[in-house]
């Protein structure tokens, strides 16, 4: 594979965990808010599932997804 199209995927990957988690993050955010906080693990949990599942789809690194979804929620 030559450097070119491996770089390409990187950015690719990168910029997939970035839009997943962002997205996710502020979804989640929102969610924790209109909630009570009794009811919060089950939407993390719901969430976490779906997120999994959609980067699983999409080959993307969850572990950055991850990462990007706890640095927008805290923001």
């Amino acid at each position: 594979m030559p450097v070119g199209e491996q770089f390409g995927s990187l950015i690719l990957n990168i910029a997939g965990s970035a839009v997943v988690g962002i997205a996710g993050g502020l979804i989640l955010s929102y969610g924790c808010g209109c909630l009570n906080m009794k009811r919060w693990i089950v939407l993390l949990v719901a969430a976490e599932t779906f997120l999994s599942g959609i980067c699983e789809s999409f080959h993307i690194s969850y572990m950055i997804t991850f990462l990007i979804i706890g640095v927008t929620i805290t923001q």
